[in-house]
């Protein structure tokens, strides 16, 4: 309920895993909630390293993140994400 609130609310929303298989079917089943809405913002089932830096966008998102990545995120200058 509290996830579906915050995208209704436009949050920036990020999920994480030690599983990519269970990562993108979670983000995706996340996604699917929203029906008959849709999301309008970024949308990235599975983040690669290289990209971690939209973690940092000022806009709202939905992004799963391989656990491994918990260090450097940890680092990024972030606000108000769940």
């Amino acid at each position: 309920v509290m996830l579906f609130f915050l995208m209704l609310t436009e949050r920036r929303i990020i999920l994480m895993s030690a599983r990519p298989s269970v990562l993108s079917d979670c983000v995706h089943a996340l996604h699917s909630l929203l029906y008959p809405f849709q999301w309008q913002h970024i949308y990235t089932p599975i983040l690669i390293k290289k990209m971690l830096d939209y973690v940092c966008a000022p806009m709202p998102f939905i992004i799963g993140i391989h656990i491994s990545m918990l260090s450097d995120l940890k680092r990024m200058p972030m606000e108000e994400v769940v």
